[in-house]
């Protein structure tokens, strides 16, 4: 008998308990040693029966073997072998040979940590049980199913010392994304990241404002006597930097007949840099949120004239701060806002028999920030197409600003589908783009892969065989 991490199971008590069975067992056979020897044999197995195969796994579920058609018990198989221990998930292996004269038909495995339990029953040799608790210590157990006779091994023993790792900090959340925009105004809305164990305790949201400034634009010359004076005329260029190149690799640009610049077969390539006017990140800011919250509205003169901004946003649990999002660029609404006035970029990517897979760029917002995209389709049947969707046609599908495509999934084969797509903002909706694609034929599996005779059975044969590759069919 034995516990992990000093919690014991009922499977465990019961064994222990078994072996007090056993042990009294031995102590009876010495009392009654001048019985008969068939009274002694029958004192020593029965005890010995109780405490060797009865004891109870977790769960309640028997130790005992299970009987193969020849007789034979069927041994434990080897527990699972621990592959990734996150702090929220646990990823199993547990393949392994069949006993002989058997083949491996399905695992089933199961995790069980305190009064959870989670369990897997397949053809898989491995697989990730999620949610655990973190930092938990785990049973994790694996039984076959075998072939011929769809026969169960008894339970293998728990894995040693399997837990869920320590709490991380929260993944990096996904960029914010515009919910609503105004003259002086713009909503944001945002996911709760992967907490990895521990709870988030809030949120930081960070910014700063986009506002003309210079930048530099720097390229080197590369070997070269004349310095900045090889580069155009029209940049106003400044020398930054310069490195030393020899010329007995190369000729200097303005060199001697040596192919030098100087004395010494010596030239040297400059880094010339010229000013041009961009936007620069301003000063920046951050804000907190409660872990509550979802969204947030940042208004004030700073957005006045529809400057742009760049958003970004962690998160925070017991365990740290999650690194910081992608940044996003959002605006308010200028003055003379209007809808967007062309329609999305608009094309296949892929068809297959059920499938069509879509694409698009999206317009320019026309001064009010793009807040998404709508799509429709239809199966057309005998609709002739047209630009705009009909009335009848499945939608509208709505995606946020960041989408740029999805894959139409579940279609009839070989139809003739119309798919319409068109951007929105605070102002209105542009018009819509249109394509127009026939799903492919409905294509027979290929054969299947990797046949192979296991054993030879009195009866019969036992064969196994793999799937075949994936078609444009199921």
């Amino acid at each position: 008998s034995a516990s992990f991490d000093g919690q014991r199971t009922p499977g465990m008590e019961l064994e222990r308990r078994s072996g007090k069975h056993r042990r009294r067992g031995l102590r009876a056979a010495a009392v009654f040693a001048s019985l008969s020897c068939c009274t002694i044999i029958a004192l020593l197995v029965g005890p010995a029966v109780i405490g060797g195969e009865g004891g109870a796994h977790p769960g309640g579920d028997s130790h005992r073997g299970a009987v193969s058609s020849s007789g034979s018990r069927l041994s434990r198989p080897s527990p699972p072998a621990v592959e990734r221990a996150g702090p929220t998930s646990l990823t199993l292996r547990w393949a392994q040979a069949a006993p002989a004269g058997f083949y491996v038909q399905a695992y089933e495995a199961e995790v069980i940590a305190g009064a959870q339990r989670l369990s897997y029953n397949g053809t898989a040799s491995m697989w990730e049980f999620a949610p655990l608790p973190a930092a938990t210590p785990v049973c994790a157990r694996v039984r076959l199913t075998l072939t011929p006779g769809a026969q169960r091994t008894p339970w293998s023993a728990c894995t040693a010392r399997a837990r869920t790792a320590a709490p991380e900090a929260p993944a990096t959340p996904h960029a914010p994304w515009p919910l609503a925009t105004a003259p002086t105004a713009v909503v944001v809305q945002w996911v709760p990241p992967d907490l990895r164990g521990a709870v988030v305790t809030g949120f930081e949201l960070g910014w700063h404002a986009l506002v003309p400034g210079q930048v530099r634009d720097c390229q080197w010359t590369e070997p070269t006597c004349g310095g900045c004076d090889d580069l155009p005329g029209e940049h106003p260029w400044e020398l930054n930097a310069t490195r030393w190149e020899g010329a007995f690799l190369t000729s200097c640009r303005g060199a001697n007949a040596l192919g030098c610049c100087g004395l010494q077969c010596w030239c040297s390539s400059s880094q010339c840099c010229t000013p041009r006017a961009a936007l620069v990140p301003g000063p920046e800011q951050t804000v907190a949120f409660p872990p509550s919250a979802l969204n947030a509205t940042l208004a004030g003169a700073f957005l006045a004239g529809a400057t742009p901004l760049e958003l970004s946003l962690r998160a925070h649990s017991a365990a740290g701060w999650s690194e910081w999002s992608e940044s996003v660029r959002v605006h308010a609404d200028s003055d003379n806002a209007t809808a967007p006035q062309d329609g999305p970029d608009l094309g296949v990517e892929q068809v297959r028999a059920t499938a069509i897979a879509l694409a698009w760029q999206a317009p320019p917002d026309a001064g009010a920030l793009l807040l998404g995209f709508e799509l429709r389709f239809l199966d057309l049947g005998g609709t002739p197409p047209g630009p705009t969707p009909p009335a009848a046609s499945t939608g509208p599908l709505r995606f946020s600003a960041g989408s740029h495509g999805l894959v139409l999934t579940g279609l009839a084969p070989e139809r003739r589908y119309g798919m319409w797509v068109r951007a929105y903002n605070s102002r209105g909706f542009s018009p819509w783009s249109a394509v127009f694609a026939t799903t492919q034929e409905q294509a027979p599996p290929r054969p299947p892969a990797g046949l192979e005779v296991l054993r030879a059975l009195s009866d019969g044969l036992l064969v196994a065989w793999q799937p075949p590759p994936a078609t444009s069919s199921t």
